[in-house]
């Protein structure tokens, strides 16, 4: 139930990422995120901001290497991924269902600071790989971050129990750069405790 006060939100979540200005056909990546953050509500309202990590990434398939053309019917992967620090601020709104359960939508923004990005190429031919390699770059690039969520919640005195889809979208590079877009869809799970 929505009151009046200062709050804890911890919270953690595990999804997908992908790219969304890229040609070719990226492929969807297992991704998480991890934040604490605290904020302040007015009843029904609240403004919070915190600080978080996330690992998002994209793969490409059937790629074709020097390895390929040298071993026909071999086909290389590409894994991508990258480290993010971010620190969000939003806005929610507690929709009180009953005296226990609520539904909170959530939408923000934030800096992120993407510190590095690594990538692993896997050739494989019948099912027996011919070579992998890995690079590793660190980036230093910060972006505007978009979000949003909607969790459903139960409250136990000071304690509410939250889990719900939630969604982060890089939407501009900073240091004037074009990187690929990240985006990153995760089921997030977390308690806000008032003080």
């Amino acid at each position: 139930m929505a009151k009046t006060g200062i709050y804890i939100k911890p919270l953690a979540g595990v999804g997908t990422s992908n790219i969304a200005n890229k040609s070719g056909d990226p492929q969807n990546i297992t991704s998480y995120k991890a934040e604490i953050g605290a904020g302040i509500s007015f009843k029904n309202l609240s403004v919070e901001a915190g600080i978080g990590y996330m690992k998002t990434g994209y793969m490409f398939e059937g790629i074709f290497f020097e390895e390929n053309f040298l071993n026909p019917g071999s086909t290389s992967t590409i894994n991508v991924r990258s480290n993010h620090f971010y620190i969000p601020v939003r806005a929610a709104y507690t929709i009180n269902i009953t005296r226990k359960f609520s539904v909170i939508p959530s939408i923000g923004t934030g800096l992120a600071i993407s510190t590095d990005r690594s990538s692993t190429i896997e050739s494989v031919d019948g099912g027996q790989t011919i070579r992998t390699w890995e690079t590793s770059t660190k980036t230093d690039l910060y972006n505007l971050l978009g979000e949003a969520s909607l969790y459903a919640g139960f409250s136990i005195g000071k304690l509410t129990i939250m889990a719900g889809p939630g969604y982060k979208r890089m939407l501009t590079n900073l240091n004037g750069y074009t990187p690929p877009i990240e985006y990153l869809i995760t089921v997030d799970a977390g308690i806000s405790y008032r003080l």
